[in-house]
């Protein structure tokens, strides 16, 4: 958990993997200009579009529930808190902008919760019914940890959510709705800042010596990089790492993300299709020298392998685990997150001129 803090540290500053030093007023160049356009208007843009429907569709399906209490009514807030899961899934790893102000990340999500922090306060709440949470002005200035997705988990598939098909208006439920509402206003807020008019997209756009994002080209080149590398190793070593160990008898499927809506791998099959969307996006690919660019192919391959994979063991975590088998898929998946990981960070980003220059794989 270190080394994915010290990440988050790292790319707050906007720094990441700096190679030799950055020139004080080089304007951008039509390459990177041209990369960060692409992963501007075609990764970032859409995404947090995405996400703000995904809550806003989310938002809308848990009023219905506390309104009209029935099963049909719950799976549907399911269904939705499943797609919304995926939206945030696939610009999870974009550390960079309006997701890292307000504590809005955490917001969102916090987890890994190691010492279930989380879940005993929002036990607490419902079995004290403490009116504070069920407003969202006042649960949003509430501990991070019951506020986002994780709390969602809990409340739609945890113990007592059968409360929500049964009674209408129930705590519960209208804490659920407060949890929708804080989401939704989160994404919109991050959504509008992306906007094209709007000062992060300009320096997004115009790396300069007294940019807080990027100083030079060599940066926004490296965070590039750095973002796609650290969002696999976070993928290998923090969502995998949760719950799968060296051996079977000490694996932990309560560790897992999400394992209560049972969409551990579900999350993890929208990691992967983001960082392959972003990659696509990015264009890194083009700072490949002709005769290496057949790694933009092997990159893009393996990606698409793991998306298969990972959507082909879209099941409850406990049930992956207790089969043998399927356990080695789950092994093998993350090996294979790791083989792709060294080849970004050896061969594609030496050819290209670049190299993360961080790694949570040094155990620092």
């Amino acid at each position: 958990m270190r080394t994915f803090v010290r990440w988050i540290s790292v790319l707050a500053i906007a720094t990441v993997g700096l190679i030799g030093t950055p020139a004080k007023s080089d304007p951008v160049s039509p390459v990177v200009k041209e990369m960060l356009t692409s992963t501007l208007e075609n990764y970032i843009q859409p995404s947090y579009q995405n996400l703000d429907g995904a809550t806003k569709r989310f938002n809308e399906t848990a009023n219905q529930l506390c309104e009209n209490p029935n099963l049909q009514s719950l799976e549907s807030a399911r269904s939705d808190f499943r797609s919304l899961v995926f939206g945030w899934s696939q610009v999870e790893w974009l550390r960079v902008g309006p997701i890292l102000e307000k504590n809005r990340l955490e917001r969102i999500l916090f987890y890994p919760d190691r010492k279930s922090t989380g879940l005993r306060q929002v036990q607490r709440a419902l079995a004290s019914e403490e009116p504070s949470v069920l407003e969202v002005e006042t649960l949003s200035r509430k501990s991070v940890a019951m506020q986002g997705l994780g709390a969602v988990d809990y409340l739609l598939s945890g113990t007592g959510n059968e409360v929500l098909a049964e009674v209408p208006q129930s705590y519960r439920c209208r804490y659920l709705v407060a949890i929708a509402g804080n989401l939704q206003a989160i994404s919109s807020e991050m959504s509008s800042q992306w906007k094209s008019d709007q000062p992060i997209t300009a320096e997004w756009l115009h790396p300069n010596k007294d940019n807080l994002v990027f100083r030079d080209d060599l940066e926004a080149k490296n965070f590039l990089i750095g973002t796609l590398i650290h969002g696999l190793e976070a993928i290998k070593d923090v969502r995998f790492g949760a719950f799968l160990r060296e051996s079977a008898e000490r694996d932990r499927p309560k560790s897992a993300i999400f394992w209560r809506s049972a969409l551990t791998l579900h999350t993890i099959a929208g990691n992967l299709v983001g960082l392959r969307d972003f990659y696509e996006a990015s264009l890194l690919y083009d700072l490949l020298p002709e005769d290496r660019a057949y790694l933009h192919d092997e990159v893009s391959f393996e990606m698409k392998n793991l998306i298969t994979v990972a959507n082909s063991l879209d099941k409850p975590i406990s049930e992956l685990l207790q089969e043998n088998a399927i356990r080695e898929r789950l092994a093998f998946l993350q090996l294979s997150v790791g083989f792709l990981i060294a080849k970004l960070d050896g061969l594609f980003a030496n050819a290209a001129g670049l190299a993360a220059g961080f790694s949570f794989g040094d155990g620092d």
